[in-house]
């Protein structure tokens, strides 16, 4: 589903479907995402995911989370201060002896696409506003330099640029080049409103356009389609758009 079309389309949050054929079965959880253990949703998590594992019996099963590979916490609470829902997967995963997976694009594939539309400098900081705007959402934040420079690292491995600069400091020089205006690392509805792939603000709003239109989503439902077809019972957690987005190719490739 084009990005457009699902902007325009009016769905429950969380989104949640249920697909099952010849005894295989999805689950597919469509989150917001909330770093909140006194949040609603995630007592509809739990009795969802109880129900996958009633139905399943917890045979041949997967669960693919969101976002890159998680670390198992100790406790619910500590899950889902640690890392919102996806954490929270992970840990109920670990005490049931089911495996997790992220099924997200392989980085250099991700970086070969994005590089034929933009420059480097602009996914970079399309990049770094995404931790940004993910710092923000934590209700006890975190140190945000030590934060936000664990995942400049990993881009900087990820890209493979070896004379590109993925320093912090970098990053503020490309705020202003881009922006014209003072960096605010407390700012979320900046960040909200420039990763808002509908909006025109500026190019960040086309990076996040093309990478949410098609890029990850087709990605994911392929990798998805490639568990299922090895008759694994699967068990999904994305944001709720992604989940809207990707449930007509994943029920055309059921049926099918």
């Amino acid at each position: 589903m084009p990005y457009k079309k699902y902007r325009a389309l009016e769905h429950s949050t969380p989104y949640i479907f249920h697909i099952q054929k010849n005894g295989q079965h999805i689950f597919y959880f469509g989150a917001k995402h909330t770093f909140n253990p006194r949040d609603p949703q995630y007592k509809k998590i739990t009795a969802y995911w109880d129900t996958f594992l009633k139905v399943t019996h917890k045979n041949n099963c997967i669960a693919l989370i969101e976002g890159g590979e998680r670390t198992v916490s100790k406790t619910k609470k500590q899950a889902i201060r640690d890392g919102g829902e996806m954490h929270y997967i992970v840990y109920l995963a670990s005490k049931n002896g089911i495996k997790t997976i992220s099924p997200e694009p392989l980085a250099q594939y991700r970086y070969k696409k994005l590089l034929k539309k933009f420059s480097k400098k602009e996914i970079a900081y399309y990049d770094f506003a995404l931790v940004c705007y993910q710092w923000n959402r934590y209700k006890k934040k975190p140190n945000f330099e030590k934060y936000v420079n664990r995942f400049l690292e990993s881009d900087k491995r990820n890209s493979g640029w070896k004379n590109f600069d993925f320093s912090l400091k970098n990053m503020l020089k490309i705020h202003t080049e881009i922006f014209g205006i003072e960096f605010n690392k407390n700012n979320n509805q900046f960040f909200s409103d420039i990763l808002d792939p509908i909006s025109n603000k500026s190019i960040i709003n086309k990076v996040s356009f093309f990478e949410e239109s098609g890029l990850r989503d087709e990605y994911i439902a392929r990798e998805i389609e490639k568990f299922w077809k090895k008759g694994m019972n699967i068990f999904v957690i994305y944001g709720t758009s992604h989940a809207v987005i990707q449930e007509a190719v994943i029920r055309d490739f059921v049926s099918s």
